[in-house]
């Protein structure tokens, strides 16, 4: 039996080593700009005078959230990230603590913005490592698909994240439980940093899947390179390209639609395929839980009328051609032989 040498080993390695360092800094620079855009959406107005704390404490959570999710997740091209549904609740909590703390000093202000986002934070993560480890997860399972398509579509314009989602995407089996047992403890160290509420980042994972960086090694250095962004400062901000990086997002965003909206419409019905248009115009025009929502409602209704159509009665037969088995005295066994040719059918469910 032979054996391969390290270099043999390395050779696979060494082959992918190109696509895994464009998709590193392609991560790291998204990562960033989610980081600077998430911390001027909660840091603002009186309390833009801390945004240089602000963008300390999402960069901290984002560095937790890609390496536990890059070292932990089933998906090996997985990246955690700070969610933008989440943090955009976060800051609405904000905004309303300092609007009803108005007349307090900024410092007490900000202390108390802190405070609430990290109990946010750190109740998220207690919840999904309870949901986990009372196997609740794998409820996800019994998400129709056209759900999963529509939050698909909507992702493409909201780019967001759902852990069944990604298992449709990267064709990859996931423990659920675990997943979220893994993205609690992400969120529980984000917490104690100050950080907003994170988990499984859909679009940047699957940005890295098609970038080639089907390695864990991505995540793992595009959390070094947060963390030395983190040491830097302003100085690491400035040498990031705004343009790529906003044309990757637009880019991502429509491979999304296209491929949830388009492709899809050679694959399923066309009750199922309207489930996803519809979701994906809620979520524009109403809200993004609100559009998920109202999605797995239609999609329950459609399944209990299609189940509803579905006949009950396995077999209808008479007794010429199937006897039942049931012994009856001779009285009666005669008058079956008389009726046999007008009697209704005998039915078997």
């Amino acid at each position: 039996m032979s054996h391969l040498t390290f270099k043999q080993r390395l050779a696979p390695l060494f082959s992918q080593l190109p696509s895994i360092l464009s998709a590193v800094a392609v991560i790291w620079l998204l990562q960033i700009f989610v980081a600077v855009s998430m911390t001027a959406l909660i840091f603002s107005g009186e309390l833009s005078a801390f945004t240089a704390q602000g963008m300390g404490f999402l960069l901290f959570g984002t560095l937790a959230f890609t390496l536990v999710t890059s070292l932990s997740s089933a998906f090996v091209n997985a990246i955690g990230g700070l969610q933008s549904v989440a943090i955009t609740t976060v800051s609405l909590l904000v905004a309303n603590i300092v609007a009803q703390m108005n007349t307090a000093a900024l410092d007490a202000q900000m202390a108390t913005a802190v405070v609430a986002i990290t109990a946010a934070t750190l109740l998220t993560g207690i919840a999904f490592v309870l949901i986990g480890t009372f196997k609740l997860g794998q409820l996800v399972c019994f998400i129709p698909y056209p759900v999963i398509g529509g939050f698909m579509a909507a992702t493409g314009w909201a780019l967001l994240l759902n852990v069944s989602s990604m298992k449709v995407t990267a064709q990859t089996d996931a423990d659920f439980n675990r997943e979220l047992r893994f993205a609690g403890l992400a969120n529980i160290m984000a917490g104690l940093g100050g950080s907003g509420v994170g988990f499984h980042h859909l679009s940047l994972s699957t940005l890295n899947l098609r970038l080639g960086g089907r390695s864990r090694l991505v995540g793992v250095a595009a959390a070094v390179l947060i963390g030395l962004t983190i040491f830097l400062g302003a100085a690491a901000l400035a040498v990031v390209p705004k343009l790529i990086a906003g044309g990757l997002l637009v880019y991502l965003a429509f491979s999304l639609l296209w491929d949830w909206l388009i492709k899809t419409w050679f694959q399923l019905d066309w009750l199922d395929y309207g489930i996803i248009w519809f979701i994906l115009l809620a979520t524009i025009f109403v809200g993004f839980l609100e559009g998920i929502g109202l999605g797995i409602v239609l999609a329950g209704v459609l399944f209990v009328v299609d189940y509803s159509r579905i006949d009950m009665v396995r077999h209808a037969l008479t007794g010429a051609e199937r006897r039942s088995r049931v012994v009856r005295p001779l009285l009666y066994e005669q008058l079956l032989r008389c009726l046999l040719n007008t009697s209704p059918a005998a039915v078997r469910s």
